[in-house]
């Protein structure tokens, strides 16, 4: 998220990709009721649309993916904060239930 945010301004033209869920719901305001509609947006990448300018790519240095994996990861097992995972994971093994292919994490909860 710290990469889009820093990169990207108010306005720019962007291109996105992930999931979009809309949603509604009624909100009773005194005798009239009104539908109030929502619209989420999942991203998976988010970049400026190329289509309308020029961009320049700096790769993400390593550390940094690493930090977003264990924050993913922190978010995953319900925790708030990375610090649980330096608990389970401070002898470098990977946790019980997690496919290092997929990432996927099982037995959680």
């Amino acid at each position: 998220m710290w990469n889009v945010a820093s990169r990207l301004i108010k306005g720019m033209p962007v291109v996105v990709t992930g999931r979009m869920r809309s949603r509604e719901h009624e909100k009773v305001c005194g005798d009239h009721t009104h539908i109030m509609r929502y619209v989420d947006i999942e991203a998976i990448a988010v970049g400026p649309d190329l289509a309308r300018g020029t961009s320049v790519f700096t790769k993400v240095r390593k550390d940094s993916v690493v930090e977003t994996e264990r924050r993913m990861l922190a978010d995953a097992l319900g925790q708030d904060t990375v610090d649980y995972l330096d608990q389970i994971g401070a002898d470098g093994e990977v946790p019980v239930g997690i496919d290092l292919e997929t990432g996927e994490i099982s037995g959680v909860g």
